[in-house]
């Protein structure tokens, strides 16, 4: 599956890279349905995959057919917490997570991205279409549809494992968890630490890596291990 970013938004354009690249490795290689051949397979197909991806993400969704080629994904958690506040292109990793998988089962598939109020942003809306109509092509949103994505993903993806490569295994447990969106003190009360220690585990990565933003360390731990 391949997609057409929004212009003259590069953060826009990676963090819609890296979701695709979630999407493709957490889509069951068996099921390979798509609108064109079967449309009540694909929607069958699509709906078992969400209710999986939904144990393993972390978020609270909800997925409505609207009609046979519109979908509407309401998020009430994020998974990013407080990070979709600080960082708010970071949402495009929900979008390319859920349109990539959308465009391999039906053939296309454009996102629009409603981002709410809140900290952290609560009740949140992407909206799939899923054929090109006159609504779909009126939308901003990010496009994706069968087709090559070239060899740029395998090259971060090979980058961050690099990056990783530099910490320990305790500090590596530390970023895993900071991709599930906890603070500090929660990371602490999960490995049975002190919030000085991991504040001292957050420094070590940071000084190895060389990575300051915290959302930019998620982006890392995202790009080189899905689920």
């Amino acid at each position: 599956v391949g997609f057409d970013p929004p212009q003259g938004d590069d953060d826009v354009g990676r963090d819609a890279v890296l979701g695709l690249d979630l999407a493709q490795q957490v889509r069951p290689s068996h099921e390979h349905a798509h609108r064109q051949a079967d449309p009540l397979r694909a929607k069958q197909d699509y709906q078992r995959w969400f209710d999986w991806v939904k144990t393993q993400w972390g978020g609270a969704y909800r997925l409505q057919f609207e009609t046979p080629y519109k979908v509407r994904i309401d998020v009430s958690r994020c998974p990013f917490k407080d990070l979709a506040t600080d960082d708010p292109t970071i949402c495009q990793l929900e979008a390319a997570l859920f349109g990539g998988v959308a465009g391999e089962y039906f053939g296309y598939a454009k996102v629009a991205l409603a981002r709410e109020a809140g900290t952290p942003p609560r009740d949140c809306r992407l909206t799939l279409y899923l054929e090109r109509t006159p609504e779909a092509l009126a939308q901003e949103g990010l496009t994706f549809a069968p087709g090559p994505l070239g060899a740029a993903r395998d090259q971060t993806a090979a980058a961050a494992r690099r990056v990783l490569a530099q910490v320990t295994p305790r500090e590596r447990k530390v970023l895993e968890l900071v991709a599930e969106g906890l603070s500090d003190r929660e990371i602490a009360a999960a490995l049975r630490l002190s919030v000085r220690t991991v504040e001292g585990h957050m420094a070590k990565i940071r000084d190895k890596t060389g990575i300051r933003s915290r959302s930019a360390l998620v982006r890392v731990v995202l790009q080189a291990n899905a689920f």
